[in-house]
């Protein structure tokens, strides 16, 4: 009897950490999956800010008219 209820215990306590240690895991997942779309998002962003300006600064250049080319 007494064996059957130790069982039950440490089956209780398994299944205890199990799930908090399935929450922590799944918790790191996340936040690393998250930086990564974030630090992913933020390179596009730069690069199509740069990408903007560099159009615009050989428009400019390439205009035929110095004075707006200068100004």
């Amino acid at each position: 009897m007494e064996n059957n209820q130790e069982k039950d215990n440490l089956s209780l306590w398994l299944g205890f950490w199990k799930f908090v240690l399935g929450t922590v895991a799944l918790g790191i997942i996340t936040a690393v999956l998250n930086h990564q779309i974030q630090s992913r998002q933020l390179a596009a962003a730069e690069k199509n800010q740069e990408q903007a300006y560099v159009e615009k600064f050989v428009v400019q250049a390439l205009d035929e008219n110095l004075a707006r080319r200068s100004g």
